[in-house]
């Protein structure tokens, strides 16, 4: 992150459990700062869940449907991009969800506090707006590889989201086996959407390389919109992991 003080606040509701960081911004200055980001930022984070979870009580197979979803003019704008971003991918719209809330909650908190730079967090997944390089570090289960390698994000890049599928770590449904499969794009609902394909391909190490290669080729295509085009892959099973794209990859 970048020089100004850094601050963080954690961020829960039901199911939803949000770390948001920043520095900078209208609200900077303030003593109780934090505790008026919280109030508001819990105000915004419930107003998303009710908007979908209205949604899912009137159309019920959305939430547990591992097919995309048809496009609903007369759904909630947080729904509307769960569908199209999952569309690209051809993988349920739930698939999209935690990358999709911490976008949306993101665009709001920045309209309205004008951070210099803020990151957050949702389930391993993230939406990122910075202006100086931030190095993420990934967590990979039991993999002797994990909080030792690193993405680094650079401002150019931002906003974006980083999304992380794990078939050995969380309770997100994966049918892969991968200890971390990350998809960097400057949507953070379609970086979720792309990590759900990409672990969902992933049972041996054998499968690395042909998954990582399938999703970048998919995630690059002509007919995408810049934001759901992939800029980088990282997979990692047990002690191997492979990677492509634009972004820095290194160790910790």
């Amino acid at each position: 992150m970048g020089k100004d003080r850094f601050f963080s606040i954690t961020l829960s509701v039901e199911q939803s459990d949000l770390w948001i960081g920043w520095n900078g911004g209208s609200g900077a200055g303030k003593e109780d700062f934090a505790s008026e980001l919280q109030s508001w930022g819990r105000s915004e984070l419930e107003g998303l869940r009710e908007s979908l979870e209205g949604y899912i009580s009137d159309h019920p197979p959305f939430l547990t449907t591992l097919e995309s979803w048809n496009e609903d003019p007369f759904a909630p704008p947080l729904v509307q991009t769960l569908i199209r971003s999952s569309q690209n991918v051809h993988v349920g719209p739930m698939a999209a969800v935690a990358g999709g809330v911490a976008e949306a909650l993101g665009k709001r908190l920045d309209e309205k506090y004008h951070f210099r730079e803020l990151v957050i967090e949702n389930g391993g997944d993230l939406w990122i707006s910075i202006r100086s390089p931030l190095r993420v570090s990934v967590y990979a289960g039991l993999s002797s590889l994990s909080g030792k390698i690193g993405i680094t994000i650079m401002p150019e890049h931002s906003p974006c989201g980083l999304a992380c599928s794990s078939g050995t770590v969380g309770p997100s449904k994966s049918f892969g086996k991968a200890d971390a499969a990350v998809v960097v794009c400057k949507s953070a609902p379609s970086a979720d959407a792309w990590a759900t394909a990409l672990g969902n391909r992933i049972r041996y190490s054998s499968d690395l390389l042909p998954a990582v290669n399938e999703i970048w080729n998919a995630g690059r295509q002509e007919t995408l919109g810049d934001d759901d085009k992939i800029m980088g892959i990282l997979a990692i099973l047990a002690d191997r992991m492979a990677a492509v794209g634009t972004l820095p990859i290194g160790g910790l």
